[in-house]
Formats: C-alpha cells, structure tokens, sequence
C-alpha cells in the first residue's frame, strides 16, 4: 500500500510537472530580439547618464538620448514583461544576456581601421562620414548590426 501511494505520488508530480512545462512555450524571434534589446538599451541609458556634464547645447542633447531611449526602453518592456511568464526562460535569459555582453564589448580595432580609412575619403556635410562608419562598422561586425537594430524599434506589433 505504501509502495502504491508513492508511485502515485510520482505520477501525479510527474504530471503536474508536464502540464506546467506544457504551458512554456519557445519564444519568437522578436520577443528574443525585444529582450535582447532591453539590455541594450539599459546600457545606452547608463551611459548616457555617466557622461560628463558638457555645454549647454550637449546637456540638452543628452537629456534628449536619454529621454528617447527611455521611450524605447518602456516600450519593450511593455511588450516582453507580460509574457515572460509563459515564454522560455533559457531563451529569453541568454538573449539578455546576449545584448548586455554585445553592448558591453568594444569593437575589433582592426575593424575601427578599416572603416576609417574606407570613410576618411567621403566626409561631407549633413552626417554622410557617420553613416558610412556606421554602415562599415554594421557590415563587419554582425554584433554591431545587432546592435543597431535597437536604435528603432518600429518592429515591435504595436
């Protein structure tokens, strides 16, 4: 009899365990993204808030990024937190983990070179130098392309 109420205590855990694993589902790829992004975007509000105090013109122009970016970061928020409770959580852990180690790792020098020297040449007004850097820097480091797509996040459904 006791052998009995202990393999039912077995079985009845076991079930219990899969109908609650049964409820955990794979994350899509833009619930990843917007987790890895999460963590991206708590970075560039750090660091935003450590730089230093400069003009005028450069404090408006901080308060600004870190307005914008505190926008985005709510808005991901709004988007991943309610379901975290059903999503994976290996998979989403390992893409926040992945924006913060991104976000946190400097590009290849060798990288920062070449695209200087492929920009250096098509400096014009009206910001075509950075967007080159950027472009190069996208094109040879897929951490940075990653990182980019942070930037605007029209690709969240709503």
């Amino acid at each position: 009899m006791k052998l009995l109420r202990g393999v039912l205590a077995v079985a009845a855990s076991v079930l219990a365990l899969g109908a609650a694993h049964a409820q955990v589902r794979i994350p899509t790829d833009i619930e990843l993204k917007a987790a890895y992004c999460v963590k991206v975007v708590q970075g560039q509000i750090a660091l935003y808030q450590s730089l230093p105090q400069i003009s005028q013109e450069g404090e408006k122009i901080k308060a600004d990024s870190i307005r914008a970016a505190e926008d985005r970061l709510n808005r991901l928020k709004l988007y991943v937190m309610p379901r975290m409770s059903v999503l994976d959580p290996t998979a989403m852990l390992a893409a926040m983990k992945r924006g913060e180690t991104d976000f946190a790792t400097k590009t290849d020098d060798a990288v920062d070179e070449t695209c200087d020297k492929t920009c250096q040449f098509k400096a014009k007004p009206g910001g075509e130098s950075a967007r080159c850097f950027s472009d190069c820097l996208a094109l040879h480091d897929p951490r940075v392309a990653r990182l980019q797509s942070c930037a605007n996040i029209n690709w969240l459904p709503f």
